[in-house]
């Protein structure tokens, strides 16, 4: 994921990311590479995407944190130093996407907050006008209601680990999990059936 063509346009850097915590660990990071088929090397064992700032530096997110990192663009190797930036930047852990760029002068620009912010769901009927809270909360995405409206589906994402389909169902009040497989698991829609 995530590739970044070098000044010299001839060496690219991207992020090999798996949502499988073993995987991520043991080869996810930030590589190395040429255009023409040359050598891949990881320089870096931060899962998740990377900027490089002209000259000589990466951005990236390591321990809750944006930092830059030195990065020697000619030998395609990182330091060990890490000056820390903010926080508070944008850092989408079920995706490895960080929110910032720079610029070719070498200015920086990054969103600080939450990527995938905390929900919560509520019910409104429509026949009586009634507002409730459904009692579920987490980092979700793209939520469908059955067709007879006795249920409702969503993405839940939790950390690293792949994204999965939990099933509600109104009037029990439950939340179960559908699908519990390594891989993502997204976008739920429900069959006429």
């Amino acid at each position: 994921r995530f590739p970044v063509v070098l000044p010299d346009g001839k060496h690219l850097l991207f992020t090999l990311w798996s949502n499988t915590a073993e995987a991520l660990g043991t080869v996810g990071g930030i590589y190395a590479t040429s255009g023409d088929g040359g050598r891949i090397e990881r320089i870096l064992p931060d899962a998740g995407s990377c900027v490089f700032v002209p000259p000589d530096y990466l951005l990236v997110h390591r321990s809750d944190r944006l930092i830059a990192v030195p990065f020697d663009v000619d030998r395609l190797e990182a330091g060990t130093a890490a000056i820390p930036i903010d926080d508070a930047a944008m850092f989408a852990a079920n995706s490895g996407i960080l929110g910032a760029s720079a610029s070719s002068r070498g200015d920086i620009v990054y969103m600080v907050g939450e990527a995938e912010p905390k929900t919560e769901f509520v019910w409104i009927d429509l026949e009586d006008r009634g507002e409730r809270a459904l009692d579920v909360s987490g980092r979700f995405g793209n939520v469908a209601l059955s067709l007879d409206g006795l249920r409702y589906s969503v993405e839940r994402f939790e950390g690293t680990n792949p994204s999965q389909i939990w099933v509600g169902e109104f009037a029990r009040g439950t939340f179960i999990p559908l699908t519990r497989e390594i891989n993502d698991s997204y976008v739920p829609v429900w069959a006429p059936d």
